[in-house]
């Protein structure tokens, strides 16, 4: 009986280790399944974020010489396999400089003058030995300034063809004998750059009658209607005909002159130094003239920026285009659209 009891015993207590051995086995292959299942989702979100992460966004500000160059880098760089994206950032560098410096954007395109300005707080005109001092404080900052040597750009006047001849104006000293008699249309930025109004006041004596501030977006129209009768202009924009307008020239030859850069965080720059050979055959091939140019074609209606972009590139043997470039450029295009 003690026996039988024993063997009942031993038998059930060893039922329920069996029972919860096959338990676990069950608990441990759930565990291992949600494991691998979980490593997945992980894997995926992953690729997800490091997708998101590798493209490189490239910023480019209102000016036309800025878009230019923007879509050549994206349109150079997609060639090397580096996605791109381009951003539009308003009204200059002083908000293009703090997404550069916290990475949501990784490239950007300004002028020296305006960088000169915005990154180092400097109130006065740049000028060429400021370089140097401007690429140091870049390199504090993470970032890399480079240059575009032969893109070099003159912040002047412009006033209609039609004042040019009545008045036979074509310098800005001529412009300064009867300034107190015209009306400057002008951003608000003009008119507190060192580069901009003070400087004209200083160093040609040019006070106009009345002054009115009106958006980047509106000067040309303005001249055009004659309800302002002069305008500030970057040289290298093109942004009107040549048969509307006269850039007038500086006499004096002490027009503040600044070459347009690209911005290159460091990081970007190490992941794909491939940036550079872009940044050289740039460097090479673009010119203030050439910029004016092809930025007229855009301001006509003729081409848009990014065909524009793409024209010059191909002129200059810098990239050979295919059918299958030009759908994937259109798809870009509508995809950023929504």
């Amino acid at each position: 009986m003690n026996r039988n009891k024993d063997s009942h015993k031993d038998k059930g207590s060893f039922a329920p280790e069996h029972e919860k051995s096959g338990t676990g086995a069950v608990i441990r292959r759930i565990a291992v399944w949600a494991v691998v299942i979980a490593m997945c989702i992980a894997l995926l979100c992953g690729c997800s974020v490091t997708d998101k992460k590798d493209v490189v966004h490239i910023g480019v500000t209102p000016q036309m010489s800025t878009r230019l160059v923007g879509w050549m880098v994206f349109e150079l760089a997609e060639r090397k396999g580096i996605e791109c994206e381009i951003v539009d950032v308003p009204d200059g560098i002083s908000n293009l400089q703090p997404p550069l410096e916290n990475g949501s954007i990784q490239i950007g395109v300004e002028l020296a003058q305006s960088a000169w300005n915005s990154v180092l707080n400097e109130r006065t005109v740049f000028t060429a030995p400021d370089l140097l001092e401007l690429i140091h404080e870049y390199k504090k900052r993470q970032l890399y300034w480079e240059p575009l040597p032969m893109a070099k750009d003159i912040y002047s006047i412009a006033i209609t063809k039609k004042l040019a001849m009545e008045n036979d104006i074509q310098t800005l000293s001529q412009l300064a004998k009867i300034s107190d008699t015209l009306t400057l249309g002008a951003p608000t930025q003009y008119f507190e750059d060192a580069d901009g109004y003070p400087w004209m006041s200083e160093n040609y004596g040019i006070t106009f009658k009345t002054t009115k501030n009106l958006p980047p977006e509106m000067l040309v129209d303005s001249l055009r209607d004659e309800t302002v009768d002069a305008i500030p202009i970057h040289t290298i924009d093109g942004m009107m005909r040549r048969d509307e307008q006269v850039i007038l020239e500086d006499d004096l030859d002490t027009c503040p002159g600044s070459e347009l850069g690209l911005v290159i965080r460091e990081e970007t720059l190490m992941e794909h130094p491939e940036l550079m050979e872009i940044v050289n055959q740039l460097a090479r091939t673009v010119t203030s003239a050439k910029l004016a140019e092809y930025g007229r074609l855009v301001l006509n209606n003729d081409l848009e920026v990014h065909d524009a972009a793409m024209t010059f590139l191909k002129g200059n043997d810098l990239v050979i285009e295919t059918p299958e470039d030009v759908a994937r450029r259109r798809v870009h295009l509508h995809q950023q659209e929504q």
